[in-house]
């Protein structure tokens, strides 16, 4: 089986926010197994859009244009909240077991936390997991907490991941927000931006919706 082969997964397309990416990779070779996904990435445009624009407003500083948008970035196109969804298969198949499960989970939560650390995270730490329904499946969730820095604003962030059984393979989505200004010019402009519970809701929602 090539990555290739490996069917996209089906995601959300909230008002606001664009696919940034679709890559198909191998995230990691067991001794026994081995692991295609396809994954997609989001980023909200409206509020990377609003929070350049009060930022620009305050500080009367336009961003420089050399961010990046899949990689996080401290300019204009830097991403301010992302959610993304892969869909695993095992090669050679293998019977769902807690063995399993366990393995993919570990790997999946591993590879979560250095997509935060590319992504320009630091300080990236899981608070805690628990289960997590989604559609009649149990769903183990890992909450994460991160410091980033975009453009002059040190953030605190948090991140979900959540990891279910899903047709013979595996489902995982989750994704990041701010939740607060450390320190910046227009730390109390942006602060009004932030709403990091219906951030939490909202991607809640979109891996429920995940298929």
């Amino acid at each position: 089986m090539r990555p290739s082969d490996v069917p996209p997964p089906t995601v959300p397309s909230p008002e606001g926010w664009r696919v940034v990416s679709e890559e198909a990779t191998t995230p990691f070779d067991a001794l026994v197994v081995s692991v295609r996904a396809r994954t997609v990435l989001l980023a909200d445009e409206r509020l990377r859009e609003r929070a350049n624009a009060t930022v620009d407003a305050a500080t009367e500083s336009p961003a420089d244009e050399d961010g990046d948008a899949e990689t996080g970035g401290d300019g204009d196109d830097a991403t301010w909240r992302f959610f993304f969804a892969s869909r695993l298969r095992l090669d050679p198949a293998a019977p769902s077991s807690r063995a399993v499960t366990r393995l993919v989970t570990n790997r999946a939560n591993a590879g979560f936390s250095d997509v935060l650390s590319e992504r320009g995270f630091d300080a990236v730490r899981a608070v805690e997991s628990r289960p997590f329904r989604i559609r009649g499946e149990e769903a183990d969730l890992t909450r994460y907490r991160a410091r980033v820095s975009l453009r002059e604003f040190a953030l605190v962030a948090e991140g979900y991941l959540a990891v279910w059984p899903d047709d013979g393979g595996f489902l995982v989505a989750g994704g990041a927000y701010p939740r607060a200004v450390e320190s910046g010019p227009a730390a109390d402009e942006l602060s009004a931006l932030l709403e990091p519970e219906r951030f939490r809701e909202e991607l809640f929602e979109m891996v429920r919706a995940t298929a």
